[in-house]
């Protein structure tokens, strides 16, 4: 650990809208397509706070991260630039890797000088902000009987849930049982409305993991037992409660003849066998940042961001990213005996994994476009030392 240190004044302010504004930015361009004004609207969300760390906010860092993961962020960006050489839409390639750096400064600075308060303060925050904007555009798109966003736009179903996953996780940082309900109910039935069923696992699996890292110094006996407890209840529900099992079959579609069990992870195998195959024909460059869609003859995209992030930047750059992925995990994952951060680093830890599992069947797995992507950076980004929080008066 690091001395007792102080953040940049306002840095929490800065967090909060940045997570909050870009979600903002897709809803004002109404567009999830590639066009330029899409690619120009996301740009300038995302890169408004570097001013703030080139002037205000560049104060001595709090944290302290490793070398090593300075210079695998380095392979990323040096690996993603060579493979606009060789992309079909090197202009948009182009663009993105723009961001990617942009993204990659900003994400740093965070995580030098966030400390535990401004890390919780801004979280709380951005859940404030976008649960508002989620509501909202749950009243514009909802139609009764349809998925939302089905129909309506902007966004399509999926692309509401990932965004929503983000508040219903985020929202466990506050210590009130009370607030953490009136932040998560709203962003959980929209996840429910979209029938997204990536997004329902991926907060189901990131509340289990937040759970059970804030058990974690009670005791492995204890542990176990609270989870043999928990999911023997949850089971004894879904069976005894009427209609409760067709209603989880339902939702998850389990015999959906074209979501279901047996559908090929809903008829995606033929199209990540495409893309590994695009991967295996470019090994060293990879066929361009963002630019696997547009060579795709199966579908409109790889619907799973690894295999999208290995055929984009081939695989030293894919394994410059799983061995930063795994890295940000074993950060999260560092003891503390701060309470301020314990909660702070199962909050992230519990983004990160949610996000992992959702980025099995999304187009991306390093995304700048949206807020759970942006959280799920930032949990991976989390430094190796952190600052002491000063004692509360």
């Amino acid at each position: 650990m690091n001395n007792m240190t102080v953040p940049p004044k306002g840095i929490w302010v800065i967090l909060g809208l940045w997570l909050a504004g870009v979600f903002a930015s897709s809803l004002i361009s109404r567009s999830e397509s590639t066009e330029i004004i899409s690619l120009v609207s996301l740009g300038v969300a995302l890169a408004w706070p570097v001013p703030y760390f080139l002037i205000w906010g560049n104060s001595r860092p709090v944290n302290r991260e490793s070398p090593l993961r300075v210079m695998l962020l380095a392979g990323i960006l040096i690996v993603s630039g060579v493979s606009v050489a060789v992309s079909p839409k090197v202009y948009l390639s182009a663009g993105y890797w723009v961001m990617s750096i942009v993204a990659f400064y900003i994400l740093y600075s965070f995580s030098l000088r966030l400390d535990a308060e401004s890390y919780a303060k801004g979280l709380k925050l951005f859940t404030v902000l976008i649960v508002p904007m989620l509501i909202g555009l749950a009243v514009y798109d909802y139609k009764p009987g349809e998925r939302l966003g089905f129909y309506v736009g902007p966004l399509n179903p999926n692309a509401i849930a990932l965004v929503a996953v983000s508040a219903a996780v985020a929202g466990i940082v506050f210590k009130s049982w009370v607030a953490r309900l009136a932040v998560i109910l709203g962003p959980v039935s929209i996840i429910y409305l979209t029938g997204s069923r990536a997004s329902a696992l991926a907060v189901l699996a990131a509340w289990a993991v937040i759970f059970i890292a804030r058990l974690r110094n009670k005791g492995l006996v204890l542990n176990i037992a609270t989870a043999f407890v928990i999911l023997a209840a949850i089971a004894t529900s879904v069976i005894s409660i009427p209609g409760a099992t067709k209603a989880v079959s339902d939702y998850f579609a389990l015999d959906d003849p074209y979501r279901g069990i047996h559908s090929g992870a809903t008829g995606r195998l033929k199209t990540w066998e495409e893309v590994w195959n695009l991967a295996l024909d470019n090994p060293v460059t990879g066929v361009g940042l963002r630019a696997h869609e547009g060579l795709l003859k199966t579908n409109t995209s790889a619907h799973n961001g690894y295999l999208a992030t290995l055929a984009e930047i081939g695989f030293l750059g894919f394994s410059c990213v799983i061995v930063f992925i795994i890295s940000g995990i074993v950060n999260l994952l560092r003891p503390s005996v701060d309470e301020g951060w314990k909660d702070v680093q199962s909050t992230l830890l519990g983004l990160v994994v949610g996000y992992m599992i959702m980025a099995i069947f999304e187009r991306y797995l390093m995304n700048f476009g949206n807020p759970t992507s942006l959280l799920f950076m930032l949990g991976i980004f989390f430094p190796v030392s952190v600052c002491r929080t000063a004692p509360q008066k």
